[in-house]
């Protein structure tokens, strides 16, 4: 098994259902009162592509690209399109000696925040510092697969380090078998149909 650097195509991402998913754990008390215990520390995400019906050509490119990955066997980046924007994401302030830090995205809400992984990032990035625009292999670089930025020279102590741009999540097939039913047909040629898969779910991948 190998993480394969290619997108899942991204129009097959339109009518997914689908999104985090944590693990809490939830007591109640004898007096009716709860403790609630969060057992996975980040989200995993998970996509049902079921529900869209899919022209010959679409059908025939999913197909190919299940066969390709293996089934299972094999992760690879889709395209979230609720979430897949930094803006202006801070990863960290200086220190004046780290020279590596890792992309991240925070939500928050109130006094509650939940920080995020990101390892997968698209081409485009903009990274500032002080709200200066750096120059990638000027300044730094970037790990498109890790998330992890590297400057060539460690930003000063308490200077503020913020990213803007896109990326992609980890994911796999959830199922080795890919079925499909014809739904219908497009017309011209006859040969042509529309077709449904029973089950086509992706499922995030952590740390590959």
């Amino acid at each position: 098994m190998s993480f394969i650097d290619v997108r899942f195509p991204k129009q097959q991402g339109y009518g997914s259902v689908g999104g985090p998913g944590f693990r809490t754990e939830v007591v109640e008390t004898a007096n009716k009162r709860e403790k609630r215990n969060r057992v996975w520390t980040d989200a995993r995400r998970r996509y049902d592509l079921t529900i869209t019906a899919r022209t010959q050509d679409e059908a025939e490119d999913i197909h190919e690209f299940h066969a390709a990955m293996g089934g299972r066997e094999h992760s690879f980046r889709f395209w979230d399109p609720l979430d897949y924007k930094l803006t202006n994401q801070s990863i960290g302030p200086g220190d004046g000696t780290t020279k590596a830090f890792q992309v991240v995205k925070t939500y928050s809400q109130g006094s509650a925040t939940h920080t995020r992984t990101v390892d997968k990032l698209v081409a485009g990035i903009v990274v500032k510092i002080n709200g200066v625009t750096q120059t990638i292999t000027t300044h730094y670089a970037v790990d498109l697969n890790t998330g992890i930025i590297t400057f060539g020279t460690a930003p000063a102590d308490g200077a503020t380090i913020t990213v803007t741009g896109e990326f992609d999540v980890c994911v796999r097939f959830a199922e080795d078998e890919l079925r499909w039913v014809v739904v219908d047909s497009e017309g011209t040629p006859p040969d042509r149909y529309l077709w449904r898969p029973e089950s086509l779910n992706l499922i995030e991948v952590i740390g590959e």
